[in-house]
């Protein structure tokens, strides 16, 4: 009976972790919707709602801007210290564990190409969605 008590724990385990999974896919995939969304729309607009790009170029009259977006995540994560030390002539060792801080930068970069006239023809993301994830909301408040 324990057994079958156990294996029923395992499988909720394992479909609690692929639910975080596919909730994360989720999100990049409405990250990536809403950047490839800008096709069509004045560059004007984009601006507008990220602010000025960090770099542009042009080159025949088409311009390509680049947003640099960061993202921070913190954690609590394990933290391990050894130190060897050498005392008339034995080694010495001594370890500590504890926990530190830490964090995890997810960056991207938007690159908007436009014609001419100033009309999106491309919109990607460069780098890690998750980083680009407060451009939904900067284009939802814009569009409001």
């Amino acid at each position: 009976m324990k057994r079958g008590l156990f294996e029923r724990v395992r499988l909720l385990f394992a479909l609690a972790v692929l639910a975080g999974c596919v909730s994360a896919g989720d999100d990049d995939a409405k990250i990536i919707r809403a950047v490839a969304g800008l096709k069509g729309q004045p560059r004007d607009s984009v601006i507008a709602a990220l602010g000025p790009p960090n770099r542009t170029t042009i080159e025949n009259g088409r311009t390509t801007s680049y947003w640099l977006m960061t993202e921070v995540e913190q954690y609590v994560g394990v933290s391990n210290k050894r130190t060897v030390s050498r005392l008339n002539g034995n080694n010495s060792v001594s370890e500590s564990m504890g926990v530190k801080l830490k964090e995890h930068r997810h960056e991207c970069f938007i690159e908007i190409k436009s014609d001419p006239s100033a009309i999106i023809i491309t919109s990607e993301i460069i780098g890690s969605a998750v980083g680009c994830s407060a451009v939904v909301t900067k284009l939802n408040l814009r569009r409001a």
